[in-house]
């Protein structure tokens, strides 16, 4: 269900707070993630979020260091690539 919740928060189509698509420009926070997941029933808290830009350049996928927020430039938009929970 988190996993869920998270490829339909960070969408450019169905995500947002308002579920309306993820708006252009609008960066991405840890904070964003930690609201969306706490939102899921049977989620009482979350201990982290870690957040790891992914650029797509030539067929391949390369990871940035982990950032607390993904800056996007006012035309950019954010897509999930890959979500990786740990229940504790």
């Amino acid at each position: 269900a988190v996993e869920t919740r998270l490829f339909d928060f960070i969408n450019p189509l169905t995500g947002g707070s308002d579920g309306e698509g993820w708006p252009f420009g609008r960066d991405l926070f840890a904070s964003d993630v930690m609201a969306a997941v706490l939102g899921v029933p049977g989620v009482n808290f979350v201990r982290s979020v870690k957040l790891i830009p992914v650029a797509y350049d030539r067929r391949q996928y390369i990871l940035s260091p982990e950032v607390s927020e993904i800056r996007l430039p006012p035309q950019g938009v954010v897509v999930s690539y890959q979500h990786i929970i740990v229940l504790e």
